[in-house]
């Protein structure tokens, strides 16, 4: 029997903020003797704001009261009320993400959106949901082929890498339509960066000064060969890493590019001249846009159209940067829902140690943390004998030792089919109300972080969940 639930995507941007509202499907796709297998089988976007300007204050402030006003007023115009939104995302991007409160946005957004809506921020994360959201992951999958996708915002660039579907790696850089921002015919604001790079290449570009629009495609020039030299498709120079916002990539090759983000429309519009109000939305997007499509560099042999393009980041939040828990798993409703917990992986040599009682080693990783909420992440094995389960159980409770003392939750990620056994026997051998999560068929590494929200699908048999992976890798599970 499908099961519908509602997802929200918020994207608070360095120019722009976007919400969807999209109905997920979950269905049970296993056999009626066997274990329920839970999971989404359609995404629809049920209702699409309109893009609104990002309010701020100053440059470092964002404009809390009127953003939460204008979330308040789409959630009236969708007739949707908070409290049937299940689950999704809040995410600040951009140079959004570096306003000094951000955290701030974070925790009223949290609270307004629902029981379960994560709020993340980073450009790793962004460039995998903005892929997601445009297609562009899907078109690696379907073509099973090496894409990046360029998401080119008002402040910031996220490239993620696909290969056959798979987000193998992600970097960021300081390069967006408003990078210089123009209002009457004038130069208005621009950034730290820009204006760097204006000094050095000695451009005639001040504020206060007539936009000269042929001033303005060589400063946009600059940046479109910065971004040939982060695809290597030109020797690189201190150019691109000056504008590289976090680290470095050495994605050599590639069979095509795709583009999202405000500045994308601009560029699968093919434009031959520069359009003729270049500065018609108090920007240099459309330039950027045009000097890209325009390189000498980059193949258009390469390109390929995405479904999403603006909006790309926000789709990717509402509708593909949320997964399910298997269904044999064991929770205290009352502690959910959980986010930004921090996970300890164990290797293989670990889990066995774990099995075994070896714990010096799985100890001092728990006590990296300080005895603050983690999450203790393993394979498992099904093939567990009763005392081996028993085994495994006491072993963990030895190991949460300080954590156990402090009556904090035990939370258990499994990758196989064993969190239901593993949390009973657990539960048996510690205070009856005592906190305890185990959830499995999830996949995390070392340095991720999860969120665990409220139980949906009919009987609440699962839980939905969002990795948030720092550093990707082929295992990343978002």
């Amino acid at each position: 029997m499908d099961n519908n639930i509602i997802s929200v995507g918020i994207d608070v941007g360095t120019t722009t903020t976007n919400i969807i509202f999209s109905k997920l499907t979950i269905q049970n796709l296993s056999g009626i003797s066997r274990a329920p297998i839970i999971k989404v089988i359609d995404k629809n976007i049920i209702y699409r704001s309109e893009v609104f300007f990002t309010p701020l204050l100053s440059s470092s402030d964002i404009d809390v009261a009127s953003l939460m006003k204008i979330i308040e007023n789409v959630y009236k115009d969708a007739n949707i009320d908070k409290k049937s939104v299940q689950t999704g995302a809040v995410i600040i991007t951009g140079e959004t993400a570096r306003k000094k409160n951000a955290d701030k946005i974070l925790q009223e957004l949290s609270s307004f959106a629902g029981d379960f809506v994560v709020a993340i921020a980073g450009s790793d994360l962004e460039s995998i949901i903005a892929a997601k959201g445009s297609g562009s992951s899907a078109l690696s999958k379907d073509n099973h082929a090496n894409i990046i996708n360029l998401d080119i915002g008002g402040g910031t660039t996220n490239l993620a890498f696909f290969s056959n579907g798979s987000a193998l790696n992600t970097t960021c850089m300081d390069i967006g339509g408003r990078m210089i921002e123009v209002k009457d015919g004038l130069i208005y604001k621009m950034t730290d960066k820009s204006k760097k790079i204006i000094e050095d290449y000695k451009l005639n570009i001040k504020i206060g000064e007539k936009a000269v629009t042929d001033e303005i495609l060589k400063f946009c020039e600059i940046m479109e060969k910065a971004i040939c030299e982060i695809l290597f498709l030109s020797p690189k120079t201190s150019l691109s890493k000056y504008f590289i916002t976090n680290h470095d990539w050495e994605i050599e090759k590639f069979d095509y590019l795709t583009f999202s983000g405000g500045v994308a429309d601009f560029i699968y519009n093919y434009p031959s001249t520069i359009p003729q109000d270049p500065f018609k939305y108090g920007d240099i997007g459309p330039i950027l846009g045009y000097a890209i499509y325009n390189s000498k560099i980059i193949p258009k042999s390469s390109y390929l159209k995405v479904l999403e393009t603006q909006q790309a980041t926000v789709v990717g939040a509402g509708a593909y940067s949320v997964d399910l828990s298997g269904s044999t798993i064991h929770y205290m409703k009352e502690l959910l829902p959980l986010k930004n917990i921090p996970i300890i992986k164990l290797n293989k040599k670990e889990e066995e140690d774990l099995l075994s009682g070896n714990l010096s080693s799985i100890k001092n990783k728990i006590n990296w943390y300080e005895e603050e909420v983690i999450a203790l992440s393993f394979i498992g094995n099904t093939r567990l004998n009763f005392d081996q389960l028993n085994k495994l159980a006491d072993n963990i409770i030895v190991s949460f030792d300080s954590i156990i003392k402090k009556k904090k939750p035990l939370i258990i990620i499994i990758e196989i089919d064993m969190a239901k056994s593993l949390g009973i026997t657990l539960k048996s051998k510690l205070d009856e109300n005592y906190p305890i999560i185990c959830v499995d068929n999830v996949v995390v590494e070392n340095g991720d972080y999860i969120d665990i929200g409220l139980p949906v699908g009919e009987g609440g048999m699962v839980v939905p969940v969002m990795i948030k992976t720092l550093i990707f890798n082929e295992k990343n599970n978002l």
